[in-house]
């Protein structure tokens, strides 16, 4: 919330071994409702960093409802409030996809971007990949304000030879890429405020 992307990014640079140990969140007993302190582009942006980076995952009372209220852990009882259904469905779908053993068994890594002189926003972009055996994904977020940019290169060495289909796991939607292409030029991405590529490589 208070920090940018480098920050971020930063954090992330460190050993999977300590971040292995980490408990992440973005809401808790302490801390504002996410869906009060985030857009809802923002909110669902750091629901994906939180759920598809090491360390085990913390999803607080209510936040899968979209519940706006702050709870008094003293309390037995909480205001009445509706539940967000476009929240609700975003949780079951990333929380069903996160569950796979990609993502807890998988190598994890860290994926470099780069820009252009004139266009820095990359500094925006954070990105990482998981693979398991055959599967792998690729996650790109812009935690900025405002549409960013990258170049983001794809750490996976045998790419080569083959053409890929890009899936968003979240939305179904697809692109096809060329393996040569990915390897030496890398993944050009172009994300709004707040959104995201969740990309399965098949």
């Amino acid at each position: 919330m208070h920090d940018n992307a480098e920050s971020v990014r930063a954090h992330l640079t460190a050993g999977v071994d300590y971040q292995d140990q980490l408990v992440r969140f973005i809401e808790n007993h302490d801390e504002s409702r996410a869906a009060a302190t985030f857009s809802g582009s923002a909110q669902r942006a750091a629901a994906v960093v939180v759920a598809t980076t090491p360390g085990a995952k913390l999803i607080y009372n209510g936040q899968i409802e979209g519940r706006t209220i702050k709870l008094p852990v003293f309390l037995a009882r909480r205001a009445a409030e509706p539940r967000d259904d476009a929240t609700a469905a975003f949780y079951r779908s990333l929380l069903s996809t996160t569950h796979a053993d990609l993502f807890h068994e998988g190598e994890w890594h860290l994926c470099d971007r780069h820009g252009w002189p004139d266009n820095a926003s990359f500094h925006n972009i954070v990105a990482w990949s998981w693979r398991l055996g055959g599967e792998r994904t690729l996650v790109v977020v812009n935690l900025a304000e405002h549409r960013s940019q990258a170049i983001v290169q794809v750490p996976w060495n045998d790419l080569r030879g083959r053409t890929w289909r890009l899936v968003e796991a979240l939305g179904g939607e697809c692109s096809v890429r060329d393996g040569d292409e990915l390897s030496t030029a890398g993944l050009f991405v172009e994300l709004d405020a707040g959104c995201y590529h969740f990309l399965k490589f098949e």
